[in-house]
This record gives C-alpha cells, structure tokens and sequence, in this order.
C-alpha cells in the first residue's frame, strides 16, 4: 500500500477516502451494543480509533507531533475567531429561548465527544493522510500547492455525499457537500502553513458544535439529519468566503514559504 501511496498519492487518497467512508458507515449500521451511556462513548472510541490506525498504516506515524499549534491558530484566526463567534451566539440564542431542552449531563458530554470524535476522524484522514500524502509528490512548485488543496478539499466534499443515506433531502446534501469542499479547500491551506494537526482538530470541532449545536446539545430541535435537511441556496455564502480567504492563505509569498518549509523537512 506505501508503494502506491507513494507512486500514485491522489489515486491512493480517493481509495483510502472511499474505505475509511465505507467502513465509518458500516460499524454505524452493524452496532449491536444498544444505546447506553458506555455502548455510545464506545462507540466514538471504535469510529476515532480507525482513523488513527489508518493514519500509522498510510502516513508518517509522527503526523500527530509535526507543525506548531500557535503558527497553525495565526493562519486560521478568520475561522478560529469567527466560530468562537458563533458558538458564542448558538448558545445564547438557545440560552434565552422559550420551551429549550438541555440535553442531560451525560448528553451534553457525549455530544462533545462526538462532535471532537468528528473532527478527529476527519482531519486525520483528509489533512493527516491526503494532504500529507500528495504534499510529498507535488509540493515542489506553486501547482503542486494548489493540487494538494484542490484535491483535498474534492474528496472532503465528496465523502459529505454519504450523508445521502441518512434519508436527507439530496439537494440539502448537496449543499453540504459544495460547502464542505471549500472548508477543506481552507483547512488544507491552514495545515499547509501551520502544519499542526491538533489545531485543525479543534478548529473543525468548533465548526461542527456551532453548526449543529441545538441537534447536539438539546432535545427539541431536531437531530443532525434535520439540521442537514434545512440546508438550501442561502447556505452557499460561505462556498464563496471560504474559497477566497484559501486563496488568501495561500498568495504567492505564502506558497513559497509552503514550499520551502517542506523542501527543508525532507
């Protein structure tokens, strides 16, 4: 598999993709140990655990050391600062409305765990494994910067895709998806400049708690699946943000610097 990862890195990133979907999917539908407290914590720690192992199998096992949190925090102060922001108002918003059911103590901790379990699982695979990976071959020039963001951020959107078997309406999930290339178009430039995987953990954490903070924290608002089905045209504004600070990120003396920080590395 390293061979291929190696000779053929995109080709590798779409298979690897394809598999950790697959089987992320598969343990949902084949779970059998009911719906306590352990079974759903046991649950986040088998869905975190594959992607971790796939990071050893098919990236540099020090993945989870490299890159500064503060360096990779400065790059992505836009997104940092923005959902703090958010998450800032979700809460108040829910704080202060009339008939708001809290999740219980134990609820409210499963739905931190599962909202990080979800940032663990995607950044390993989509900045840990693929971006890492196509870096190697193609971070030579500035096309090779923007191959590895693209692409990246292509497979990122299109994994979102399975969210179709959820019963969603298609075009919501649609929606998700095109907004979701671009969050990866942005997370991968960040990670290019920073290079601390833990910072983009928590960053897409964030992301996730302020998108879906009344599906995870409350008992009346409906459930992820519902958040995802309201998604329509008017949600394609951050498609357009994200794309543009990306661009931003990665101007011509920044991807020099990319490029030379990896030339250096090797």
């Amino acid at each position: 598999m390293r061979t291929l990862i190696k000779k053929a890195p995109i080709i590798s990133s779409v298979i690897i993709s394809i598999f950790f979907m697959v089987i992320a999917k598969l343990i949902g539908r084949a779970w059998v140990f009911g719906d306590g407290a352990v079974s759903l914590f046991l649950y986040e720690f088998v869905q975190m655990l594959l992607p971790f192992l796939l990071v050893l199998l098919c990236s540099d096992a020090d993945v989870y050391k490299k890159g500064s949190m503060l360096k990779t925090f400065a790059a992505g102060g836009y997104l940092l600062v923005g959902q703090l922001l958010l998450l800032f108002i979700m809460f108040t918003e829910t704080f202060f409305s009339e008939g708001t059911i809290w999740q219980t103590p134990v609820g409210i901790m499963f739905g931190i765990v599962s909202l990080f379990g979800i940032g663990f699982r995607e950044e390993s695979i989509f900045r840990g494994i693929v971006v890492n990976n196509i870096a190697k071959k193609y971070l030579g020039n500035r096309k090779g910067v923007y191959v590895t963001v693209l692409t990246s951020g292509f497979l990122f959107g299109a994994m979102h895709l399975s969210n179709l078997v959820l019963g969603v309406n298609p075009f919501s999930v649609v929606i998700q998806s095109v907004v979701a290339m671009a969050s990866g178009f942005y997370l991968a430039a960040i990670y290019l400049r920073g290079g601390s995987l833990w910072a983009l953990i928590i960053m897409h954490t964030l992301v996730d708690s302020a998108s879906m903070f009344k599906a995870s924290f409350t008992t009346n608002n409906g459930t992820m699946a519902d958040a995802i089905g309201e998604l329509s045209l008017s949600n394609l504004t951050p498609f357009f943000v994200l794309s543009l600070l990306t661009l931003f990120l990665l101007r011509k003396e920044k991807c020099d610097e990319i490029i030379e920080r990896y030339k250096t590395a090797e």
